[in-house]
């Protein structure tokens, strides 16, 4: 009798034990469950700020088209501050010192030509002052 005492005693230890597993694996599988939700929810928010921001962008890409290219710096670096995803700030950081480097360039080689006309400009002056003078009429 005493062993079946054990036994049962035994028996139901076990039956506990593996219905007090089998609980904390349904806990562990329902955090998971409701990590994934939050995960999924959040990722989603976070596509659907980046495709509205893609959006806004979207309404004033013709600026980053335009040719004055004071224009595009500025815009440029408008929303390389300006947006949210780092990935964008990223590339729009990108374009900018592209821009930036560009507006440089141009600059340089105006400056360059206007040097040049003027340098060509009192060339032709100088060899008209120094040739001969009509007399006066």
């Amino acid at each position: 009798m005493a062993d079946a005492v054990i036994e049962a005693v035994l028996g139901t230890l076990a039956v506990a034990f593996i219905n007090w597993l089998i609980q904390q694996r349904q806990l562990q599988l329902q955090e998971k469950k409701t990590y994934d939700e939050l995960k999924l929810q959040q990722d989603k928010a976070l596509t659907d700020r980046e495709q509205g921001e893609m959006k806004y962008l979207g309404d004033y890409i013709k600026y980053a088209l335009e040719k004055d290219p004071d224009v595009r710096l500025r815009f440029s670096q408008y929303f390389a501050k300006l947006t949210i995803s780092d990935a964008l700030q990223k590339k729009w950081s990108e374009y900018h010192t592209l821009i930036e480097e560009a507006v440089k360039n141009e600059k340089q080689t105006s400056a360059q030509l206007r040097a040049r006309l003027l340098y060509f400009a009192i060339s032709d002056f100088s060899v008209i002052l120094s040739g001969p003078i009509p007399p006066p009429m």
